[in-house]
């Protein structure tokens, strides 16, 4: 009885996740709201710049977070996290600048168009 319990939480749970991703879709795809269409480049800047303020205080933020799940962490580990928190600036930029490019682009963009094309067909 106990599996079976289970069993229904873990499909429960999954249903309820893709629910609430096709809802969050739906919302993003036909709304016409500025501030919805421009929420994902928002939400990159700022991850962006919590990792890049980070670099210049004491300790970064994966350092954080690092010294919560073991305590202490030695000189190498620290240099390592260090560095991770700039890989993680890059590729948090990264994903930034290309929110901003679709945002920008989201009318006039060649894949947009693409796809566009491509529903009409099915």
């Amino acid at each position: 009885m106990k599996t079976k319990n289970k069993i229904f939480k873990t499909i429960k749970k999954i249903f309820i996740s893709i629910a609430i991703t096709l809802c969050v879709i739906a919302l993003f795809h036909y709304t016409q709201l500025f501030f919805v269409k421009f929420y994902p480049v928002c939400a990159n800047l700022t991850v962006f710049l919590v990792f890049f303020c980070s670099l210049f205080s004491k300790e970064t933020v994966i350092q954080k977070f690092a010294k919560m799940i073991d305590g202490e962490l030695s000189e190498n580990a620290l240099k390592y996290t260090r560095n991770l928190t700039y890989i993680w600036c890059v590729l948090t930029f990264f994903n930034f600048v290309v929110s901003l490019t679709i945002f920008l682009t989201r009318d006039n963009s060649p894949a947009i168009n693409f796809f566009k094309d491509f529903s009409v067909a099915f």
